[in-house]
Protein backbone atom coordinates (compact mmCIF):
# COMPACT_ATOMS: atom_id res chain seq x y z
CA UNK A 1 0.00 0.00 0.00
CA UNK A 2 2.58 2.46 1.29
CA UNK A 3 3.92 1.48 -2.47
CA UNK A 4 1.06 2.26 -4.07
CA UNK A 5 0.86 5.53 -2.53
CA UNK A 6 4.18 6.85 -3.16
CA UNK A 7 3.68 5.94 -6.96
CA UNK A 8 0.42 7.93 -7.19
CA UNK A 9 2.25 10.85 -5.02
CA UNK A 10 5.03 10.89 -8.33
CA UNK A 11 2.82 10.68 -10.62
CA UNK A 12 0.22 13.72 -9.35
CA UNK A 13 3.55 15.91 -9.94
CA UNK A 14 4.30 15.30 -13.12
CA UNK A 15 2.44 16.54 -16.26
CA UNK A 16 1.23 14.21 -18.91
CA UNK A 17 2.73 16.44 -21.84
CA UNK A 18 5.97 15.96 -19.51
CA UNK A 19 5.93 11.76 -19.81
CA UNK A 20 4.82 11.47 -22.76
CA UNK A 21 5.72 14.22 -25.32
CA UNK A 22 9.34 16.29 -26.00
CA UNK A 23 10.36 19.75 -25.55
CA UNK A 24 12.85 20.00 -28.46
CA UNK A 25 11.59 18.95 -32.38
CA UNK A 26 13.65 17.56 -35.48
CA UNK A 27 12.23 19.93 -38.01
CA UNK A 28 12.62 19.26 -42.27
CA UNK A 29 13.44 22.10 -43.84
CA UNK A 30 13.07 22.21 -47.68
CA UNK A 31 12.89 24.48 -50.75
CA UNK A 32 11.19 24.67 -53.58
CA UNK A 33 14.46 24.50 -55.35
CA UNK A 34 17.85 22.15 -54.81
CA UNK A 35 20.41 23.05 -52.51
CA UNK A 36 19.05 26.43 -51.19
CA UNK A 37 20.78 28.88 -48.34
CA UNK A 38 18.53 28.73 -45.09
CA UNK A 39 18.32 30.76 -42.28
CA UNK A 40 16.09 30.53 -38.89
CA UNK A 41 15.83 33.02 -36.50
CA UNK A 42 13.85 32.95 -33.29
CA UNK A 43 10.60 35.19 -32.18
CA UNK A 44 13.52 37.33 -30.93
CA UNK A 45 15.69 37.74 -34.02
CA UNK A 46 18.73 35.13 -32.58
CA UNK A 47 20.00 33.43 -35.25
CA UNK A 48 19.55 29.61 -34.15
CA UNK A 49 20.13 27.71 -36.94
CA UNK A 50 21.97 27.96 -40.98
CA UNK A 51 22.49 25.35 -43.33
CA UNK A 52 21.50 24.37 -46.85
CA UNK A 53 18.20 22.64 -48.14
CA UNK A 54 16.95 19.69 -47.37
CA UNK A 55 17.90 19.69 -44.13
CA UNK A 56 17.16 18.70 -40.40
CA UNK A 57 17.41 20.47 -37.57
CA UNK A 58 16.45 20.39 -34.02
CA UNK A 59 14.75 23.19 -32.33
CA UNK A 60 12.84 23.74 -28.91
CA UNK A 61 9.38 24.43 -29.49
CA UNK A 62 9.04 26.98 -26.51
CA UNK A 63 10.31 30.26 -25.66
CA UNK A 64 9.74 30.62 -21.84
CA UNK A 65 6.57 29.74 -19.39
CA UNK A 66 3.41 29.46 -20.81
CA UNK A 67 5.44 30.57 -23.86
CA UNK A 68 5.74 28.45 -27.35
CA UNK A 69 8.16 29.65 -30.07
CA UNK A 70 7.88 31.16 -33.59
CA UNK A 71 10.59 31.18 -35.78
CA UNK A 72 11.11 33.02 -39.16
CA UNK A 73 12.49 30.33 -41.74
CA UNK A 74 14.83 32.65 -44.52
CA UNK A 75 16.32 30.79 -48.06
CA UNK A 76 18.07 32.34 -50.47
CA UNK A 77 19.32 30.84 -53.83
CA UNK A 78 21.14 33.21 -56.01
CA UNK A 79 18.33 36.44 -56.69
CA UNK A 80 15.74 34.06 -55.74
CA UNK A 81 14.26 34.30 -51.98
CA UNK A 82 11.68 33.22 -49.71
CA UNK A 83 10.14 32.64 -46.27
CA UNK A 84 7.65 30.82 -44.00
CA UNK A 85 7.10 31.23 -40.77
CA UNK A 86 7.47 27.99 -37.79
CA UNK A 87 4.79 28.62 -35.54
CA UNK A 88 4.88 26.07 -32.66
CA UNK A 89 1.24 25.36 -31.26
CA UNK A 90 -0.34 23.50 -28.10
CA UNK A 91 0.42 19.84 -27.92
CA UNK A 92 -2.36 17.30 -27.66
CA UNK A 93 -0.57 15.47 -24.85
CA UNK A 94 -0.77 18.75 -22.70
CA UNK A 95 -4.58 19.06 -23.23
CA UNK A 96 -5.93 15.60 -23.52
CA UNK A 97 -3.31 14.03 -20.87
CA UNK A 98 -3.36 16.41 -18.15
CA UNK A 99 -7.34 16.32 -17.51
CA UNK A 100 -6.61 12.19 -16.76
CA UNK A 101 -3.30 11.86 -15.39
CA UNK A 102 -1.31 14.96 -15.14
CA UNK A 103 -3.68 17.49 -13.12
CA UNK A 104 -3.41 20.94 -12.14
CA UNK A 105 0.67 20.54 -11.15
CA UNK A 106 0.95 19.47 -14.77
CA UNK A 107 -1.31 21.76 -16.45
CA UNK A 108 0.00 25.02 -14.59
CA UNK A 109 3.27 24.20 -13.93
CA UNK A 110 5.45 21.03 -14.96
CA UNK A 111 4.26 21.23 -18.79
CA UNK A 112 5.01 24.73 -19.02
CA UNK A 113 7.94 25.08 -17.35
CA UNK A 114 9.35 22.13 -19.15
CA UNK A 115 8.10 23.15 -22.76
CA UNK A 116 6.29 19.83 -23.16
CA UNK A 117 3.40 21.85 -23.67
CA UNK A 118 4.03 22.68 -27.04
CA UNK A 119 4.72 21.01 -30.42
CA UNK A 120 6.77 21.74 -33.37
CA UNK A 121 5.37 20.77 -37.39
CA UNK A 122 7.75 17.78 -38.66
CA UNK A 123 8.67 20.11 -41.54
CA UNK A 124 8.48 23.42 -43.21
CA UNK A 125 8.55 24.34 -47.14
CA UNK A 126 9.94 27.41 -48.21
CA UNK A 127 8.83 28.77 -51.86
CA UNK A 128 11.41 30.12 -53.73
CA UNK A 129 10.46 33.36 -56.04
Amino acid sequence: MKNLLIAALLLSLTGCASIVSKSDYPVRITASEKNVNYTIKDENGVEVATGQTPDVVTLPAYDGFFDGQTYTVKAEKGDKKGAEILDSKIDGWYLGGNIFVGGLIGWFIVDPATGAMWRLPDNVHVNMK
